[in-house]
Order: structure tokens, then sequence, then C-alpha cells
């Protein structure tokens, strides 16, 4: 920049000496900033002088009688003399001053109007460090005032790359406290921290006697409050009030919307709600005032507290501003704390959906209930699953409990319960007979005739509503073409059956140890499946889908290459299940859906594959707070929780059979028996939460999604 300065010098000097008019030019360099340049100026048409202290008596008679000709630019490294001290001062008076003092410089460096030039030697301290000058003079700036200039020198001590006052308030509250703030302090070194609170008041609205920065941001904050609250402010909060609501308002908005700064605005807001005693001022103010509020976390719990104690109440038509239950939940999720309350959000949500529409009301025609369970009914086992699955995120869920006991009672008591022994009882009498698409059949329908290759992901416990997650998960995907349909699962249905009735055969069955067996071999790992798929379609593999997880693109390639099917077995919900692990089961559901969405969308790139269908063996019941064992089902020996296949005759009430020949469609003596409702037979294992084999739409009605 030194060099530039001494360009500038320069050409001033040069513009300075033109005409055919002799010209002196006295430069009087207080702080001798120039002494070792001044000889470098080159000069067209004037040549240097050096004036010291003690010569100016010679410098007067040298200017006026011995070269009365030349241009000269008597350089003083030195500050000009009092005038009863300079003898050259009628000298001056009728030749010319140059300035290049520091103000001067900057001025005409940046194209600065002269007026403003007082701002700048007002802030020249700021100017004395080559580093800070240098950045004033990134920021670039077009147009020059008192304002920019002052927004100038606090975006640079701010770290700001653009002179923006806003970025410059920004950086003051959020890479700061809000007391001591080290930003400030800097303002108040370089003479800046007036003009600051000036700006504070020119652009926020915000004055004050003895301004502080927390009373500056519960101005900021209150403003916002008064114009996203529908009830006037109290009378505590008025003062704060400011008349620029706008810009406080983008303000606000920007940081607490800002990836970067979203966490400090958190903080702040923290601050302000404690300083402000917000939580009994808002807790006075009529609810729905604050459903468009979105300043504090604390009018988030308000809001929870008001939803779930009506909830509690069964108050299904409670609404604020006009607004129900779902919709709020859905508003406020989408607003700044939303990611803070997400799950108390989808809590409430699902409750609601369960006690406005989880009352099963019986109905006849097996038909019929088969078309309202995959239109409607199985909405009601998702929210249920999504319930549990956010209740379980909770870090204190204590506040739900009572309604948490009301939502478990209506989906066990007045949903589930009464929904299965209505499906048992039309399932029975119709003898298992149904217009839904049979297990058994799945090959023949969906793989022996098509044109491309088809890869078969089987996910173990894959139930029908899970299975309508992954198909709009799948249908939101722009590169999807994807349709669903609903299947009827062998009974018992438990997944050595199921998986081997997706395989190709002509004769299926079940042994004594309920191992399926297809053909007359085993099919119970992954080697003696692929024996089986192979003898229908040579070109065949069968993989787990633990296998693929770490296979690199060229391992991939290899299995899929040439190969006409590929069945792929994912086992995610089941084995959290059937090892009772805690209560996973919900959130290996959710895994589950995205583990298949990846694998389709990583198999599309690098296995070259795009026909996929997605199935499972079974499904599953889960209830939370399951039957005690004193309750089960007891005195029929042999029984696995909800299924058993026996040669003996069993008459027990609440128990209901139909002939294996259904589910293989060879013969078979046997008779599969199942509780009519969601009990359990008594058997060994501890597992109560999580059970499948028996006869519900849940264990029995599986997708078959063909993506």
């Amino acid at each position: 920049m030194a060099e530039l300065n001494l360009k500038q010098i320069t050409d001033k000097l040069n513009a300075e000496f033109t005409g055919d008019v002799r010209k002196l030019i006295f430069w009087y360099d207080a702080d001798a900033e120039f002494k070792d340049d001044v000889d470098s100026l080159q000069l067209d048409n004037a040549k240097i002088y050096h004036l010291e202290p003690d010569n100016q008596f010679y410098t007067k008679y040298f200017l006026e009688c011995e070269d009365k000709v030349t241009n000269y630019l008597v350089y003083a490294p030195f500050a000009k003399p009092a005038i009863r001290d300079n003898h050259l001062a009628d000298t001056i008076r009728y030749s010319k001053e140059f300035f290049a003092d520091r103000a001067s410089l900057l001025t005409l460096d940046l194209g600065i109007d002269e007026r403003y030039k007082p701002v700048l030697q007002r802030y020249i301290k700021f100017f004395a460090n080559k580093e800070r000058t240098q950045k004033f003079y990134d920021l670039e700036i077009e147009s020059f005032n008192r304002s920019t200039i002052e927004v100038a020198l606090m975006s640079v001590l701010c770290k700001s790359k653009t002179a923006s006052f806003e970025e410059v308030v920004r950086s003051i509250l959020t890479d700061d406290g809000l007391e001591d703030n080290k930003y400030l302090a800097e303002f108040e070194k370089y003479d800046l921290l007036n003009p600051f609170w000036q700006h504070c008041e020119d652009m926020f609205g915000y004055t004050d006697q003895k301004p502080t920065l927390e009373k500056f941001v519960m101005t900021l904050f209150v403003t916002y409050a008064s114009k996203s609250v529908y009830a006037d402010v109290p009378q505590a909060w008025k003062g704060f009030v400011s008349y620029k609501s706008g810009n406080i308002i983008a303000f606000l908005d920007n940081l607490m919307n800002s990836y970067l700064y979203g966490e400090r605005f958190d903080e702040i807001s923290g601050l302000v709600y404690n300083a402000l005693n917000a939580q009994k001022q808002l807790l006075a103010m009529p609810t729905e005032a604050l459903v468009d509020c979105n300043l504090f976390s604390g009018v988030d719990r308000i809001l929870i507290k008001w939803m779930a104690d009506r909830l509690e109440n069964e108050d299904i038509d409670a609404k604020l501003n006009g607004i129900d239950i779902p919709s709020l939940c859905q508003s406020r999720r989408k607003k700044h704390f939303g990611r803070s309350f997400r799950s108390e959000y989808f809590v409430l949500e699902n409750a609601y959906n369960i006690i406005a529409r989880g009352r099963y009301n019986p109905t006849s025609g097996i038909d019929k209930l088969i078309g309202q369970y995959t239109d409607q009914l199985y909405k009601t086992d998702r929210c249920y699953r999504y319930f549990y699955f956010y209740f379980d995120k909770l870090d204190d869920n204590t506040n739900f409990e009572k309604l948490r006991e009301l939502v478990e009672n209506i989906y066990t008591n007045d949903y589930l319960n009464k929904l299965v022994v209505n499906w048992s009882t039309e399932f029975t009498q119709v003898g298992g007979q149904t217009r839904l698409p049979k297990q058994r059949d799945f090959f023949a329908s969906h793989v022996r005739y098509a044109k491309e290759r088809v890869v078969v992901i089987i996910s173990d416990a894959l139930r029908f509503e899970v299975g309508q997650s992954l198909f709009e998960k799948l249908q939101a995907d722009e590169k999807c073409s994807v349709k669903i349909s609903a299947m009827q699962s062998v009974l018992p249905a438990i997944t050595r059956f199921g998986m081997a009735a997706l395989l190709p055969h002509d004769t299926l069955e079940l042994d004594d140890n309920y191992n399926g067996i297809v053909d007359g071999q085993p099919c119970a790992d992954t080697k003696q499946r692929e024996a089986v798929l192979k003898k229908a379609k040579p070109n065949s593999r069968c993989v787990q889908y633990s296998d693929l997880q770490g296979m690199k693109v060229a391992e991939l390639r290899e299995v899929f290459t040439g190969q006409d099917v590929v069945y792929i077995y994912h086992n995610q919900i089941d084995a959290r299940g059937e090892n009772n692990t805690g209560n996973e089961v919900f959130n290996a559901c959710e895994e589950a859906v995205e583990d298949i969405h990846n694998l389709i969308k990583r198999l599309t790139v690098s296995a070259n594959t795009v026909h996929y269908i997605v199935t499972a063996d079974h499904g599953f019941i889960y209830e939370r707070d399951k039957l005690a064992e004193s309750d089960r089902i007891s005195g029929i020996s042999g029984a696995s929780k909800r299924y058993l296949v026996s040669n003996e005759k069993i008459e027990t009430e609440g128990v209901a059979g139909l002939p294996m020949s259904i589910n293989t469609g060879s013969y078979d003596t046997r008779t599969v028996y199942y509780p009519l409702g969601t009990d359990l037979f008594k058997a060994p294992g501890s597992g109560l939460n999580y059970v499948h084999g028996g006869c519900s739409p849940q264990e029995m009605i599986i997708p078959v999604i063909d993506v």
C-alpha cells in the first residue's frame, strides 16, 4: 500500500506543477513518515528541496534570490513551525502547501470526498496498523460517507469480509458473550463505541442513556414478539418495543435460521427468556396468542403441555386460533425450535390419530376387512409404531406417561384385539381363502417369467404398514416407479415357513420341527435356498444383505453380473424383535426402510440393476404393555406363543384352527391352531411384546413392492 501512496503523491504533485508559472509547494511531514521515500518521487517539472529546522534563512534566500525560475517541492521532515518561528511564512503565503498525512492519503487512495477527511482523521488510530488498513481496503467499498466508513471500521474489527452493520451485530452477538464483549472493547479502543450505539439506533431503533448488549437484545426479542404474539405484550416489556420492527424481524429471522449461528441464537433466546421472566408472562397470555411465536423454546413447552392435557382428556376437537392439534404439531415442527421438540410433536400427532380414529368397529366379510386394512386401518398400526418410536427418543417422557397409558389402552383394547378377533373369526369362517394373492404363489407370479433381471429383497418381518412407509419413501424418489400390493402369508406366519413359500416349488411342506421343506429339500440357510432357486433359474444367486454391505463396486458387479434372479435376505426387524432387544423393534423398522432404500439406490448405480421386488416372510404384532404370564392361554401342549401345528383336535375357548393344506396346497392331515385375539399360548420364552406366527392382519398381510 505504501507504493500505491507514493504513486498517488507523485501523480498529485505532478498535476500541481503543470503550467508555465513558477510554483513552490511546501510539504511539512510532521511525523517524518516519508523522509526515506521523498527522493524516490519522480517529479516531471520540479525539483525536491530538503528543508531543515536551521536552514530557513538560507532557504528563503535560495528560493527568492538564487533560483527564481525552478519549481520546487520543499520537503520538511518536521511539523510546520508557529508563525513567529517560521521565517518562511511570507513565502508560504504566495506558494502552496501539500498535505500527505495518513487521512489525506486514504482520502486520495480511496477516492473519498474531502469533506469526509475529518471522519478518517477521527479514527486515524485505527489506520496506524498496516494489516487493519489493508483489510479496510479489501472491503472494496464503492461509496463513502460517515456511516459507511464507520461500518467498515467496525467490520474489520469484527473480522467480517464485507462492510455490513448487520454482520457487525451478528459477530458481536455470536462470537462472544453479552458481558465484557471483546468487540465492544475494541470499538472503545478506537473511539467507535458511541458510533456503534448510534448505528443500533439508526437500524434497530434501540436507544438508551446507558446502552448495554443485554438491553439491546431484549429490545430485539421483545419487538419481534410484539409482532408474533396475538396479544398485548406485558407492561414490563413495553419499554423494549422498538419502532424499527421490520429490520429487527429480518435480522432475527436470518440469525435463527442460520446453519452456523442457530445454536447461538438458542443460547441468547434462553438468556433473554430468563431476563424477561418470560415463562410467567407468557403463561398469563391466552395460549392461542402464542401459536406463531417462534422466539423462545418456552413457547413450545407451553403449547406441548396444552396439547398433552387436551389429549389426555380425549378432547380431539380442541383448537388454537382455529388450528387443530395435528396441524399445530406440523406447523411447530417447521419452526425454529421444532428441531428441538420434534419427538414431542410427533408423539402428540400420533397420539391424536390413535385417540381420534383408533377405536375399531367390527365388520362382516373377509374381503371388506382386507380392503379396510390395506386402505386405512394399517395407519393405526403405523401411528402406534411412530408414537413409541418418538416416545422412546425423549430424554424425559414422564410428562407423557398418562398419554402413553391412554394410547396403549385404546390401541390394545379398542383397536388391536377387536380387529384381530374380527379378522380371525372371518378368516376362519372362509377357511383361510381370501382374495389376496398367496405367498406360496409369489415366485410364479412375480419372478418366473420376468424379462429382465429381478432382485428380490426379502426383509424379515417387514409387515404391511412398514412396507407402506418404504413405498412412500420410494415414491418420493423421482428416479423410482413403484407400486405396492398386499399378499397373504402362510400360517403359521413364521420365518422358516415364509422363506420357503417365497422360493420356486412344486410342493411346500412344514415338518414337525417347523422347518419349511421345498420339493423335499430343506431351505433353512442361504446356501440351501440358492440350490432351490437355481433349479428353477440356473442363473441365480441368494445372498445376505449383511454380506453386500462391505462389498466394493467390483465385488457387487461380480455377484449380479450374468444373473437373472438374485434373492437378498435382509434381517433387521425380526433379529431385534426375536432377541427381545429392549424396545428397539420400532427403531429396527425405521432402519429397515432406510437400509432397503439405500440398497436399491446403490445396486442401481453399482450393479446395473433396475427391477426390484421387496417383500417379507411374515409380519408381527407388538404391544408395549403385553399380557402377564398368568394371563396367557394355558393347557395346550407343545404350542409356540401364537400357533400350534398338530394332528390332535383342540377345543379351547378363544382358539381356532384351519387345515394346514390351505397353506401348502398339498396333502397334510394336520391343523394349525391360533388364538382368535391377541392372546398368547403359554409357551417357553421371554418375548411377550414382539410376536408373530398367528392369524392377524399384522402377521399375515405382507407387502409386495414392485420397484
